[in-house]
C-alpha cells in the first residue's frame, strides 16, 4: 500500500505537497516556515481494504493543483479549499515545495548509497567497529604494551591474520580513518546541498542545484 505524506501551509491549511517519502516530506518543514508535516495522511480514511477504497484526493493531481484542498487536522482529512484562499502565490509555494522535495530526495537517496560501503550487515557491527577502534588506539598511544585483556578485539585479529599486536593495531585504526573520510566528505555534500536547497527560491535554481549535486558528487566519488 502506498504512503502519502504532505506538507501543510499552517496560515491557510492548504495542502503544499504530497509525497511517499517520509523525511523529504519532512525536511520541507526547514524550508517552509509555519507548515506541518503530517505523516501517513491516509490513515484512516484513505486506505485499500479486503472491503473497500477510497482514493487520496490528491493522487493524479499537479502540484499547482494542492492547495485546491486542505487539511483537517482533528478528523485527519482532505476537504476543499474555499476558492478566495487559492492564490497564484499559494500555487507557485505549491510547485517549489514539490520541487524541493524532489531534489532533497535524490541527495538523501545518493549520499545514503554511498555510506552503503560502511554497512556490515549484522547487528552491533557498529559497537563493535568502535570498540576495535578504540582498543587499537590504546595499543598504539601507550608506552607500554597493555594487558591483553584491555585489547581483546585487537588480539582476536592479530591471532586470526597471524599478525603482531601493533601490525593488527595499524590496520585496524587505518580501515576506520578510511571509513571516517567516507562520512567526512559525504557529510560536508549533505549539509552543503541542504543548504543551498532550503535556500532556493525558485524551480530552476533547483534544477540548477540537482545538477551542480550529480556532478560533485561524482567529483567527490572519484577523489
Amino acid at each position: 500500500m502506498t504512503r502519502y505524506h504532505i506538507l501543510v501551509d499552517g496560515e491557510t491549511g492548504t495542502i503544499l505537497t504530497l509525497s511517499p517519502f517520509a523525511l523529504p516530506t519532512q525536511f520541507l518543514m526547514q524550508c517552509f516556515p509555519h507548515t506541518h508535516c503530517i505523516l501517513n495522511a491516509h490513515i484512516p480514511h484513505y486506505q485499500s481494504t479486503k472491503w473497500f477504497s477510497k482514493r487520496f484526493p490528491l493522487v493524479g493531481k499537479k502540484p499547482e493543483q494542492y492547495i485546491e484542498w486542505s487539511w483537517n487536522f482533528k478528523e485527519r482529512f482532505c476537504m476543499p479549499t474555499a476558492p478566495h484562499i487559492v492564490t497564484d502565490a499559494l500555487r507557485a509555494k505549491a510547485r517549489l515545495a514539490t520541487k524541493k522535495a524532489e531534489v532533497v530526495g535524490t541527495v538523501m537517496v545518493a549520499l545514503s548509497d554511498t555510506r552503503v560501503r560502511l554497512m556490515k550487515g549484522v547487528d552491533m557491527q557498529e559497537t563493535v567497529l568502535s570498540l576495535k577502534r578504540e582498543q587499537a588506539k590504546l595499543y598504539l598511544s601507550q608506552t607500554q604494551e597493555p594487558s591483553v585483556f584491555e585489547i581483546p578485539f585487537v588480539v582476536q585479529y592479530a591471532e586470526l591474520e597471524h599478525i603482531s599486536l601493533k601490525e593488527a593495531a595499524q590496520r585496524i585504526v587505518f580501515k576506520s580513518q578510511m571509513d571516517e573520510d567516507i562520512l567526512l566528505k559525504s557529510e560536508f555534500m549533505r549539509m552543503k546541498y541542504y543548504k543551498k536547497i532550503r535556500h532556493a527560491e525558485t524551480l530552476p535554481q533547483l534544477d540548477a542545484i540537482a545538477e551542480e549535486f550529480t556532478l560533485d558528487l561524482y567529483k567527490t566519488a572519484k577523489q
